[in-house]
């Protein structure tokens, strides 16, 4: 019985910033619809114990718009929706509210107080990148490299690719300021008590944190 072709690879997480060495090669695909969480079914799967089971949607959108030249464009977004998880979701580090919130390419999105940030980013330009990648996986597996299954993406990980770091930030864009840092807001849990696996940076008094609960 053959298998359902992989949903297309519309865009990518590619950490922006981490406090663990061994999270800051992370990519996580987003495909048309993609959930975030820590359940098994969340095609995006995260580990931090901030996060809840189905903690956010991300939705891929399209919208025609008018280019200041005349010409028509195609604006491409995803729309952003957090499942009433405990500890929020973040876009350029202000808190989702109750609504859907718009991610475009060269945002910073952060799921409750994960390892890492996140920064939405075109899959081509980690085309050569992931490519190696693919080579290095298939010859752990025993494999050729990337001729014994072409460029199938069901073959790969579907999430937490790792690529080796080349030192060099082409594929990351802008970083965001090192004072960003991922803490529990006002009135939520923190600490190692609720997170043992988590390392508390308290940040200055002008850093902008979120307020408010959920229920995970």
């Amino acid at each position: 019985m053959s298998r359902p072709p992989p949903s297309p690879v519309i865009a990518v997480l590619v950490a922006a910033t981490s406090k663990k060495a061994e999270y800051q090669d992370q990519i996580f695909d987003l495909i048309e619809t993609t959930l975030v969480g820590r359940s098994s079914e969340c095609h995006i799967k995260l580990k931090s114990k901030s996060i809840s089971s189905r903690h956010a949607l991300l939705e891929y959108r399209e919208e025609k718009h008018v280019l200041p030249d005349g010409q028509s464009g195609i604006r491409k977004y995803f729309d952003v929706t957090d499942l009433n998880s405990r500890n929020g979701t973040f876009i350029n580090e202000e808190r989702i509210q109750n609504e859907v919130s718009r991610l475009h390419f060269g945002d910073v999105i952060r799921f409750g107080y994960d390892f890492a940030s996140y920064r939405v980013t075109d899959p081509a330009q980690l085309s050569p990148r992931r490519h190696q990648h693919e080579d290095e996986v298939e010859s752990a597996r025993g494999g050729g490299g990337r001729g014994s299954h072409g460029s199938d993406p069901s073959l790969l990980p579907a999430a937490g690719v790792r690529t080796p770091r080349d030192g060099g930030t082409s594929d990351r864009g802008r970083f965001i300021p090192d004072h960003v840092v991922l803490s529990p807001a006002a009135g939520e849990a923190r600490g190692r008590e609720d997170y043992p696996d988590y390392d508390e940076i308290r940040p200055p008094s002008s850093s902008r944190r979120g307020r408010g609960r959920g229920s995970g």
